[in-house]
């Protein structure tokens, strides 16, 4: 994070002995606009020029044998990952990820929160949620060519639908289709406008922070096939009314305390409590 922050900085020469360029290293750089990576420079953090929004050049040296620069993106050298993505990359509001590109995660690319569609090729195989953190997605397609995944006019899935990635609708009310087994990690981040949303019996696993700062979700039915909670997957959630079906043969809950259904083990405290007492019956937590 050397030069984190530094907003006047326009131009600089890296010297040809460095080889790797850390996390946020030319970070909130506001001000800069040709960078030069010289050819023994063999990793460059996702996060590398997070928020250099007025960066209009990078310069690779020809000998450089790890990246590429094409058509406002740097690449790795098989053009299999993107490793930063410029303005000039993006067509005003709408960004398509290369056609070589084999995974979508959090980097530099969440900073552009002018960005409501993303288009995706059928290269894609690993999406990590978090990349949404701060964008303002509405949009999604997937090359039908894709193995991997698909996507509705609501949501990222695996092929078969049973692993819900992404949920980028914008609704108050969400109602998730029966078939669905599992809900990803961060797969509501931030969604401000969810109220209510209708669980589908199929439903067995929630993964950690699913329904992070979704600050407006108000009820939460959770079914009696649920098997497996990540004891994060309602992060941040203080108003949220969570009931659980009485026929769950694994979790129970209690003043808004999950419990396992003999109520020796504590799984998550839903709120933000001032002051809370473990009951005497857990002897795991």
């Amino acid at each position: 994070m050397m030069f984190y922050g530094c907003n006047n900085l326009e131009n600089i020469d890296i010297p040809e002995k460095v080889k790797n360029i850390g996390d946020s290293a030319f970070g909130n750089c506001i001000s800069i606009k040709k960078i030069k990576i010289p050819k023994n420079v063999s990793d460059i953090a996702s996060t590398t020029f997070y928020n250099c929004t007025n960066l209009e050049t990078i310069e690779i040296d020809k000998e450089n044998n790890n990246f590429v620069y094409e058509n406002g993106i740097v690449l790795n050298k098989s053009k299999t990952a993107m490793v930063c993505i410029l303005p000039i990359a993006i067509n005003g509001n709408e960004f398509t990820v290369p056609n070589t590109v084999t995974e979508l995660k959090n980097g530099n690319i969440t900073v552009y929160k002018q960005i409501t569609k993303l288009n995706l090729p059928a290269s894609i195989n690993s999406i990590d949620a978090t990349v949404f953190l701060f964008m303002n997605v509405t949009d999604i397609t997937i090359d039908s060519k894709n193995e991997t995944y698909m996507a509705t006019d609501e949501a990222i899935y695996n092929k078969d639908k049973s692993l819900i990635i992404y949920y980028f609708a914008r609704k108050e009310n969400v109602t998730l289709e029966e078939g669905v087994r599992h809900i990803g990690s961060y797969c509501f981040i931030t969604n401000t406008k969810m109220k209510t949303i209708t669980l589908p019996n199929s439903l067995k696993a929630i993964g950690t922070q699913a329904f992070w700062k979704c600050n407006d979700l108000q009820e939460l039915k959770l079914g009696k096939n649920i098997e497996n909670l990540n004891p994060l997957f309602i992060y941040q959630v203080d108003n949220v009314k969570v009931t659980i079906d009485k026929a769950n043969q694994n979790y129970t809950i209690e003043n808004n305390i999950i419990f396992n259904k003999d109520k020796t083990k504590l799984i998550t405290i839903i709120g933000d409590p001032e002051e809370f007492t473990v009951p005497n019956s857990v002897k795991e937590i």
